[in-house]
């Protein structure tokens, strides 16, 4: 019996010299440190709220389309012969050409008659010209000069972007008033009546179905027409004539395009009874007598396009933010029912902080951190921790009164840690059972879009 004793004291002993120190929380002298005040009280999923309305809608400007008109190059020349005969009847010919100015009424003429210097000219594609070398003649020791006069007029075509500004030509630059420009013994004439400015008309430049959204910006609108990919930026201006009318009394309300000037919209509301009244209005023929117009409009919805995609994701990132945010309001008021340890661990409170639930309001108490050192104590339930009068709590960090059969399921909670006792000491358990992964969501891969004008 004696023996025994030994043998049991001796093991004892080494269990102690094989402690685990851990940290844990003395809750003896626990202090309240005041209620949770979680930040999805007052978090709202956000909505988009701009109101939209669908029109049938006209794009005007008063502004001229960019044109082309005919324009004639004009050039004279002098083709000149040298002829020389010698004693014994020999010629010697030296030829030379001498370009001559010609004035815009020569060059009209020239084109209008197709005569130079009353010989006919020939007709030739685009180009009128009259090019005859002089008569070769000549006397007997002497020097004759003979001379003859060219003319060529060439049909081109010009090209003015803007009503009566000055525009490029061939020659240079020329005035949108003058109707003619020379340069190096050439003169290009036009008729002026296309270039100078002429009486304001509206012109229908694009027409479609569209709809307009509000931006939340008192009076400013985007108008959004998603079948021909256009967008514009509009604003409520001043009212006016609806086209073709430059003067009336009964005026119109009418749209200015943001960052084009020139550009003027008239919109009327689409009441749609049924599916067919909306199919036709789709169905309205458009001009594409302005190109620039549509380029401006689709750089603009592809822009507009970009924006709206960032904002919806920004929006839902917000909303998804805003439900994890009161996902975990709920988690932690019912994890704290139960387990106060785990419940502040979720919203990453300081080490030794747990929560009280009281209904929906959370408290947090502050206990005392203390490293301390758990030897095993054998009982007839297994190997039992103990610190002083103390065991661990099953929720792994607050000491309890100690008690022999506190522990049974073949571990102890150390820190949210299993630890089993093994060969003389507490020795962390590694898991067995592997859960099922589920497969991750593809990878998007990201396009950039770039466009350029």
């Amino acid at each position: 019996m004696f023996v025994l004793r030994m043998l049991l004291l001796l093991g004892l002993y080494a269990l102690g010299l094989n402690a685990l120190e851990i940290t844990v929380c003395d809750c003896e002298q626990a202090s309240q440190k005041g209620i949770l005040q979680f930040s999805d009280e007052d978090c709202q999923p956000e909505k988009n709220e701009n109101r939209t309305n669908a029109v049938n809608y006209s794009v005007y400007t008063e502004k001229r389309e960019e044109l082309k008109f005919p324009g004639y190059i004009c050039a004279r020349w002098k083709q000149i012969k040298h002829i020389t005969t010698s004693f014994f009847g020999q010629k010697v010919v030296v030829p030379d050409k001498i370009a001559l100015e010609t004035s815009p009424l020569e060059c009209l003429t020239m084109y209008e008659s197709r005569r130079c210097n009353e010989q006919p000219m020939t007709i030739n594609d685009k180009k009128i010209f009259y090019d005859q070398e002089p008569v070769e003649d000549g006397w007997w020791l002497e020097t004759v000069t003979v001379e003859t006069i060219n003319c060529a007029v060439e049909k081109i075509q010009l090209y003015q972007e803007t009503e009566g500004e000055s525009f490029s030509t061939p020659l240079g630059i020329a005035p949108a008033t003058a109707g003619s420009i020379s340069h190096n013994h050439l003169t290009l004439i036009w008729d002026k009546t296309f270039t100078v400015k002429s009486e304001p008309k509206a012109r229908l430049v694009e027409s479609g179905v569209a709809i307009i959204i509000t931006t939340g910006t008192s009076n400013k609108f985007r108008m959004h027409d998603e079948e021909k990919e256009l967008e514009f930026h509009i604003q409520i201006t001043n009212k006016r004539c609806l086209p073709p009318l430059t003067t009336c009394d009964v005026k119109a309300d009418a749209f200015d395009v943001i960052g084009q000037p020139k550009l003027y919209i008239f919109t009327t509301p689409i009441i749609p009874k049924n599916s067919s009244l909306e199919e036709g209005s789709r169905k309205r023929p458009v001009l594409k007598e302005d190109a620039s117009i549509d380029v401006v409009a689709n750089f603009q919805y592809l822009r507009d396009q970009f924006l709206d995609n960032e904002n919806d994701l920004t929006r839902e990132i917000e909303n998804l933010q805003c439900e994890k945010r009161k996902a975990t309001h709920e988690r932690v008021v019912s994890t704290a029912q139960f387990n106060g340890w785990l419940a502040a661990s979720m919203v990453n409170l300081p080490k030794c902080t747990k929560l009280s639930a009281f209904g929906k309001t959370v408290l947090a108490i502050t206990c005392k951190v203390r490293n301390v050192s758990f030897a095993a104590e054998v009982t007839n339930c297994g190997p039992q921790p103990k610190f002083e009068k103390y065991t661990i709590n099953r929720d792994g960090w607050e000491l309890v009164p100690f008690s022999p059969c506190y522990w049974s399921v073949g571990f102890i909670n150390f820190n949210d840690k299993p630890y089993a006792y093994s060969n003389g000491t507490w020795r962390p358990i590694v898991a067995q059972i592997v859960l099922p992964v589920p497969s991750c969501v593809p990878r998007v891969i990201r396009v950039e879009l770039c466009v350029e004008f």
